[in-house]
């Protein structure tokens, strides 16, 4: 007979059942009942475990890692976050409490760029660090643009080739520019 069944019993939990002669003959076989063949594949065991770290959040920016005993995992996930913060400050956080990032970069979880910050002031302080940013930017432009104009004289003053005369009198014109405004050469105002 080609579907001849036998009763067998599961090697985890003993429950009995029919299955046919030729499942007994797979590779594949273990032995386990159905339920206890899916848990044996949970976790780490499971071939496709990418241990227990997961992007999640409603774009997918956030790091989930897998911490089932957690008090606020959620389907037994906890965002990586909250985590480092918990560790610094050995406490698990409040749902109140809320983790910023103060780069704006969600998954960028290195405990110097997080802070512990209320709802109240999440707002106002991801405005000021918008700001403090938006300042940095402008320091470093005009720190460029400063950079690029002394750069620019420099190289005017390397391609200046006046002689030591011309430059005596350029420098005599001016002062006497600078004399006739003052009404110190009254005799050429004649």
């Amino acid at each position: 007979m080609k579907n001849k069944k036998i009763w067998v019993d599961c090697k985890n939990c003993g429950l009995s059942r029919f299955i046919t002669v030729q499942q007994t003959k797979r590779d594949k076989y273990t032995g386990l009942c159905a339920d206890c063949n899916r848990k044996s594949h949970t976790g780490i065991k499971n071939p496709n475990w990418k241990g227990g770290r997961r992007v999640g959040g409603s774009k997918g920016e956030y790091v989930l890692i897998l911490a089932p005993e957690h008090p606020y995992a959620v389907n037994g996930y906890v965002l990586e976050h909250r985590l480092v913060v918990e560790k610094r400050i050995g406490r698990h956080l409040s749902p109140e409490e809320i983790v910023h990032h103060l780069n704006g970069i969600p998954n960028d979880n290195r405990d110097e760029n997080l802070v512990v910050v209320n709802r109240e002031n999440h707002e106002s302080y991801t405005y000021i660090k918008a700001l403090q940013e938006r300042i940095k930017q402008l320091e470093q432009v005009s720190l460029l643009l400063r950079e690029e104009t002394l750069k620019a004289v420099g190289e005017w003053l390397a391609n200046l080739t006046i002689s030591g005369n011309a430059v005596a009198n350029e420098l005599r014109i001016v002062e006497g520019i600078v004399k006739l405004k003052r009404g110190e050469m009254p005799e050429l105002r004649k």
